[in-house]
């Protein structure tokens, strides 16, 4: 989803993204990205529109297409059935990971979603730590996966 997601944007605009689009920006922030596809593309949105809309290509994705990895129900249920709490950390906007657990009713297994957003970037381990407050056990005795 992430490598063709500004080729999907292009497309629902009826533009045709060139061949090695991802890798000229995959370096550039969200806001770099909106400006290129206004200089290169003739995009005559705003860079706030273009960003909107990419997030809609995302929602939509979240809600409809995202496939659930096998063995990961089982596994959450292994959990469950042994009273290990859980909690889901993620870098994602709560509401797009809340809707794609909903689609395939796993909410019920998380005590919490935490998002980077809420709590810290993900390159730092705030997360982590506010997770394993919310479980209530020792360091030692939780895992991060």
């Amino acid at each position: 989803m992430w490598n063709h997601l500004a080729d999907r944007y292009l497309l629902s605009l009826g533009l045709v993204p060139e061949q090695d689009l991802n890798s000229k920006i995959k370096n550039l922030t969200v806001d770099e990205a909106g400006q290129y596809f206004q200089e290169h593309y003739g995009v005559r949105k705003t860079v706030a529109e273009i960003n909107a809309g990419v997030f809609e290509l995302i929602r939509h994705f979240y809600e409809s297409e995202v496939s659930l990895k096998p063995g990961v129900r089982e596994f959450l249920t292994f959990l469950a059935e042994r009273h290990i709490p859980m909690c889901l950390a993620t870098v994602t906007y709560a509401g797009l990971v809340q809707a794609a657990m909903e689609r395939y009713g796993l909410l019920t297994y998380f005590k919490s979603i935490l998002t980077c957003r809420d709590i810290s970037g993900k390159d730092k381990p705030e997360i982590f730590y506010r997770a394993q407050q919310l479980l209530g056990t020792e360091r030692a005795a939780t895992y991060v996966f």
